[in-house]
Parts: C-alpha cells; sequence; structure tokens
C-alpha cells in the first residue's frame, strides 16, 4: 500500500531502504517482516492484531508466543532485559495503579523527528489518496493510546501509557 503512496521511484528506493526492505548503505541486508502488506484489509487486520498483543493486557501472554500475531519479535528474556532501550520509567505511587485520581488522558504515537520512519508518517498523514486514506485509520486506530492521568502519571501522556505485564 505504501508503495502507491509514494510518486517517485527515487521516495519508494528511500522507504525501502530506511525500512531495511531492500539492501542500502544503511542496512546490511534485506530484512523479512512476513510479506507486503498490499490490501487495505491486511494491513488493518495485521497492524491491529499486532498492537493488540501490545496494549491489551489480556493479550500479554501473546505477545512472547511465536504463534501469536507478533510471532517470536519477543523473547520473555530479552524483552524484559532490553525493556529500558524502548521504554521510559516514570515514578508512580505504586507498582499497580488500581484506581485512577483523575480522567484518563490520550496519547497519539508519532515517530521521533530524528528517525528515519518519521518523514514517511508525515508521507501518509499528508498524502491525499484512498491508500494513505486506509493506512490513516490504522493509524488513528492503532497508534492512539490511553495514557494513565496527570495525577497519578505527572509526566507528558507519551510516557504515562501502561504496558501489559
Amino acid at each position: 500500500i505504501m508503495m502507491d503512496i509514494l510518486p517517485t521511484q527515487a521516495q519508494k528506493d528511500e522507504y525501502n531502504c530506511d525500512c531495511c526492505r531492500s539492501p542500502c548503505a544503511r542496512c546490511d541486508g534485506a530484512y523479512d517482516f512476513g510479506g507486503d502488506l498490499s490490501s487495505a484489509a491486511a494491513l488493518q487486520s495485521t497492524i491491529s492484531n499486532r498492537m493488540a498483543e501490545l496494549t491489551d493486557p489480556s493479550k500479554a501472554q501473546a505477545l512472547f508466543s511465536p504463534s501469536g500475531a507478533n510471532a517470536d519479535t519477543f523473547s520473555t528474556d530479552s524483552f524484559w532485559t532490553e525493556a529500558t532501550k524502548y521504554f521510559n520509567s516514570v515514578c508512580l505511587p505504586a507498582c499497580k495503579v488500581t484506581s485512577l485520581k483523575g480522567a484518563p488522558r490520550t496519547f497519539n504515537y508519532t515517530p521521533p523527528m530524528d528517525t528515519v520512519f518519521h518523514k514517511h508518517w508525515v508521507t501518509i498523514l499528508s498524502t491525499n489518496s484512498s491508500s494513505a486514506d486506509t493506512i490513516r485509520q490504522v493509524i488513528a486506530s492503532a497508534f492512539t493510546f490511553v495514557a494513565l492521568p496527570v495525577e497519578d502519571c505527572p509526566y507528558d501522556a507519551s510516557v504515562c501509557v501502561p504496558m501489559p505485564g
């Protein structure tokens, strides 16, 4: 679907390099991430199922299962030993917040501006096409998170999204 959005071959080549879909100076080789998501249904299903394992506490066990939507992307050993590489530790009143002191907040994820993915994210959000509309709908649903209220987590909403487990 992304190839439908990018108007020039140079942009398509840059995207394939940035995502390590083809060998280039930035990547050691091409990675197989399960094939191209060539239809709106495949995109919606794949992203929604993978994000559900990351955000729904009832699906946390599937996150570490080779048969889960994320396959064997996460291993129980490396996931927790490298958690601080991708997650920010914040101070809360207790390890488990059982009741909220205020209204939950919403956090809409956007890749950091200094990552190679940011420019592609912006392209998706700013392109007017049916393919971009499909991806925008997935972004709006799968990358919008409920964050703890400021009374429980007095930091930016981006670091107050609870992680199952």
